[in-house]
């Protein structure tokens, strides 16, 4: 189990509104493996912050912008 210290750490994230897309980078046998994960922050009626990986259609665009700037990001990486 990790612990705090060597708690893996993302490489790289995009912010558009409250989404975020966030890039993850993995060692395989051929070299560096990325993943990328999304999610959105709202506040919930204690006015916490949360996360959730569920989207609604008002967060489709954002959506979209945070996985095109990863994209590019990415493949300005496998040069």
């Amino acid at each position: 189990m990790a612990t705090p210290s060597n708690k893996p750490k993302p490489v790289h994230s995009f912010t558009c509104g409250t989404v975020q897309a966030v890039t993850w980078k993995n060692t395989g046998k051929n070299g560096a493996l990325y993943s990328v994960t999304l999610g959105r922050a709202y506040k919930y009626a204690e006015k916490k912050w949360h996360t959730s990986d569920s989207f609604e259609v008002n967060d489709i665009s954002a959506v979209n912008t945070v996985l095109e700037q990863t994209e590019a990001w990415l493949r300005g990486r496998a040069k």
